[in-house]
């Protein structure tokens, strides 16, 4: 379900209170009757995703009972923990040695929800055998797929104890079916059942920008040969780059005007924008609200783990509070694409309407891909005046601490003082993106593109809008890569009622340290620049003189307390407002 997503893990079985929400004070899964005749020193080993939440004073609880008559009577062996917010699958080991020589033990998986509405538990892998002494596994290998030509990436994965006795040493080898590579790990202590990450003394160097097979073994644990060398193989590949293209991390926020915490979204989408202006591209998907599309909410909505608002998918592999963007770009940024980004735009003023090449540039060899392009719009500076575009805001009062200069303003923002950022406005090609627009095997400096013909709604201003170009890779959902450019880099329409002032912007709006007014006079004027905040207070006033021209006014707003202010540019009887954003 969406509120309990269950990480990947090959085929598994589990129990969803989340989804029914449902009598689930006791559900039990048992194996069948088992020998343990002939064992003696048995063990119970498999893996878990549980939580062990808490909800409206109920939690759920995960077991492991053993019956020795048939499944009438059961009794508790272990209670398991539960992995509280941070979900991921875990194993654990159970000592089955008080039932060795028995030949009636079945063993149950039993959770109860605690009367209430809780989440779930998924089990997977459940074996009962008798370890060895000295018994290694290769679990995961975990080295990236993509690498610059002629760089090294390090050889790293997971060892796991399957035997009895530490682990003390373990030989670990790779090849690309030419080079081979061979250390031993040693000075080490794996427990029985625990699990030790390496890296290889020797990094993979690709010598060409193709897609290289490599193999990983374990062997000699201990200095011994291992019982059951058929899980101590892994393999994996590299794909040599001819070059690191630029990475963008794009981030999709969910948001709504209804929701009281969304400020908290839109704060820190504006705080990346502007602390990130060349790696950051950000998405405002709106949900229920007048700026919402359906279709692209949906897709939100459906998002593996998407619980609830405000959230942000990044690059379509993570799901994180607004607040922790700044805590994993670099993370995602170091992540090497295989493809390079770019749009070829085209605004037609008479028509409204847009013609987006979107071009992906290859810098390595794949084969039996599944990648797809895709073309997103976004409009900065929305405005309504309808109820629609009124801000819910639980940050008011400041009872929350402070967020942006929103604990400044009311519990709803009226209409009037909202200004809207990133606001998604359309997908070209759905969520997934457009079927047939990258072919499946490329090779280093191919190039696959496809061109996205829009008619702009007659009320969004393409000048204030970006076109957004992605790759999609549909196997794993991620977003690749992806690239922003301006739908138009026009002069903002004249100001009506106001002769000579065919323009007036403000950037970067919200702001933190320095604002900018842009204002485009037709004729000679004097100007006076006024700002004041929403109770009236005069922030600044400058009288600059005659000005001509396309003219750039600097706003300090450093000292200036977040929230929301208004611009005034005045000349003679002539005066007109625009609204400002500060947030520290």
């Amino acid at each position: 379900s969406s509120a309990w997503p269950v990480e990947e893990h090959t085929v598994m079985i589990a129990t969803n209170d989340d989804a029914c929400n449902c009598n689930k004070l006791d559900d039990l899964l048992s194996t069948p009757s088992l020998s343990l005749v002939g064992m003696t020193s048995p063990y119970l080993v498999f893996d878990y995703y549980f939580g062990e939440f808490t909800y409206s004073g109920a939690t759920e609880d995960l077991s492991v009972d053993v019956s020795l008559d048939g499944g009438i009577n059961w009794t508790e062996l272990v209670n398991l923990d539960g992995a509280g917010g941070s979900l991921y699958w875990r194993t654990a080991s159970i000592d089955l040695g008080a039932y060795a020589g028995m030949s009636d033990v079945m063993i149950g998986f039993r959770y109860t929800d605690g009367g209430g509405w809780l989440y779930g538990a998924a089990i997977d892998d459940v074996k009962v055998y008798e370890p060895s002494p000295v018994d290694v596994e290769l679990s995961a290998l975990t080295f990236g797929q993509f690498q610059e030509v002629g760089t090294g990436v390090g050889i790293t994965g997971t060892i796991t104890n399957i035997g009895l006795d530490a682990i003390t040493s373990v030989d670990i080898t790779w090849t690309d079916g030419g080079t081979t590579e061979t250390f031993t790990l040693d000075g080490i202590s794996i427990p029985a059942f625990g699990t030790y990450n390496f890296t290889h003394e020797v990094d993979y160097v690709p010598a060409s920008a193709i897609s290289y097979d490599i193999d990983v073994e374990l062997s000699e644990p201990n200095g011994v040969v291992d019982p059951t060398p058929e899980n101590n193989t892994k393999g994996s590949v590299v794909s040599g780059c001819s070059y690191i293209p630029p990475k963008h991390m794009v981030a999709e926020e969910a948001t709504g005007t209804w929701c009281g915490w969304c400020p908290r979204g839109a704060v820190f989408m504006d705080i990346m924008t502007e602390d990130f202006p060349e790696d950051f591209i950000g998405i405002a998907v709106h949900n229920s609200d007048p700026m919402e599309v359906t279709e692209y909410d949906n897709g939100v909505g459906a998002f593996p783990g998407f619980s609830g608002y405000p959230s942000v998918i990044i690059d379509r592999n993570e799901i994180v509070d607004p607040s922790q963007m700044p805590d994993v770009i670099d993370t995602r940024l170091a992540d090497i694409a295989p493809v390079d980004m770019t749009i070829d735009l085209t605004y037609d003023e008479a028509s409204h309407s847009i013609s987006a090449e979107v071009t992906a540039e290859f810098v390595t060899q794949l084969s039996g891909i599944n990648y797809r392009l895709n073309l997103v719009l976004t409009e900065d500076n929305v405005t309504g005046t309808g109820s629609g575009y009124a801000q819910t805001n639980y940050y008011a009062g400041g009872g929350y601490g402070p967020m942006g200069g929103y604990e400044d303003l009311p519990g709803t923002v009226p209409a009037a003082d909202m200004i809207y950022q990133h606001v998604a406005r359309g997908l070209a090609s759905g969520w997934n993106g457009t079927s047939g627009s990258v072919p499946a095997d490329v090779n280093a400096g191919d190039m696959a593109s496809h061109t996205y013909e829009w008619d702009l709604d007659a009320d969004w201003n393409a000048s204030e809008m970006h076109a957004i170009g992605m790759i999609i890779d549909q196997n794993s959902g991620k977003i690749l890569n992806a690239v922003s450019t301006k739908v138009s880099n026009s002069q903002p329409e004249a100001i009506e009622d106001f002769p000579g002032l065919a323009g007036l912007e403000v950037y970067p709006n919200p702001s933190s340290n320095v604002a900018y007014v842009r204002v485009n006079l037709e004729n000679t004027m004097d100007v006076t620049m006024r700002i004041t905040d929403i109770n009236g207070q005069v922030m600044m006033a400058r009288n600059y003189g005659n000005l001509y021209g396309d003219m750039l006014l600097t706003v300090p707003v450093s000292d200036m307390p977040a929230g929301m202010y208004l611009v005034e540019i005045i000349s003679g009887a002539y005066q007109t407002t625009t609204r400002l954003m500060v947030a520290h």
